[in-house]
């Protein structure tokens, strides 16, 4: 990955069959006005129909730098944001879903201005506003010693990150098996573990407006996020924890499933295809038992 930065900001938005969606979101990047970003949207495999309007809206989109990928398989959230990163050139990262947009003409000033003057923050978490559900979707957050908002991980719908913890391999890329759900956790954690800090910023509003479009189901989705919590911790904590990550996997698919044992068998397969395509072992990249405790301070589902 080359560290030349030829914008300030690359715009990374995985989509699939949501051209709707799509183009309000890119609409409200360029109202804006803020000129010097580069557009990257990464085509999950959209159908034939969905795929030429997705053309056409970046065709149309008065940005300067813009990058259509299309995927010929569906590589899901991790594939595609990693899909994204690699062909970024841009100085800061800024991840937002499909089917979510931004209001503020300052967007993108008042996250250049944060990332200029806190050497420190890494990545920073926006505040993103559930339309469906009318919550502010934030997760775990405390206050450091300067009283700032920090956050234990960011949140997918929409999130910065400086590409040079990518360049320089502070963090490594996402595991394209976790294909989605939870998959945020992983490079949080990581992040942490290496001093990198996630600011939580209140004032960069991201609007989620969740489209029915190619949304899995609840219990499917429970599903994923299950396994991956289970995947993503065995594969960066400890080794001396995979007893106790196994056990809190088995007590979540108990809790949600005791009477769906298919459900439950498919669960414990995807696990065990997911760990196995990581290849889970000793050498895995993991933060240390002090990153552990430090989470456990704040999150007392960790595990």
């Amino acid at each position: 990955m080359e560290n030349t930065c030829l914008v300030d900001f690359s715009i990374i938005i995985v989509t699939r069959n949501r051209p709707d969606e799509l183009r309000k979101c890119v609409d409200s990047i360029t109202r804006t006005g803020y000129s010097n970003l580069e557009l990257i949207v990464v085509d999950n495999n959209s159908e034939e129909k969905s795929s030429s309007r997705n053309k056409v809206i970046i065709e149309k989109a008065s940005i300067l730098h813009k990058t259509m990928k299309h995927n010929s398989e569906n590589r899901g959230v991790s594939g595609g944001r990693n899909d994204g990163i690699s062909l970024a050139k841009g100085k800061y990262l800024f991840f937002i879903d499909d089917d979510a947009y931004i209001i503020d003409r300052e967007f993108f000033a008042k996250a250049k201005a944060i990332f200029e003057t806190r050497e420190k923050t890494g990545i920073v978490s926006c505040n993103i506003v559930d339309t469906v559900k009318w919550i502010l979707i934030k997760g775990e957050v405390y206050r450091n010693s300067e009283g700032d908002l920090n956050a234990l991980s960011f949140r997918g719908g929409g999130h910065f990150i400086r590409r040079q913890l990518f360049v320089e391999k502070v963090i490594p890329v996402y595991p394209n098996s976790l294909f989605y759900g939870n998959e945020e956790l992983y490079l949080s954690y990581l992040a942490l573990g290496q001093g990198v800090e996630i600011l939580f910023a209140p004032e960069l509003i991201v609007i989620h407006n969740p489209s029915e479009s190619e949304r899995v189901n609840t219990k499917q989705a429970r599903i994923n996020n299950i396994v991956n919590k289970a995947v993503v911790n065995l594969l960066v904590l400890p080794t001396k924890y995979r007893r106790r990550i196994l056990l809190n996997f088995t007590l979540r698919m108990i809790k949600y499933f005791s009477l769906d044992p298919i459900s439950f068998v498919r669960a414990v397969l995807l696990l065990k295809k997911r760990s196995v395509h990581e290849r889970i072992d000793d050498s895995s990249v993991r933060v240390t038992n002090d990153t552990v405790k430090f989470l456990l301070r704040f999150d007392r589902h960790l595990f």
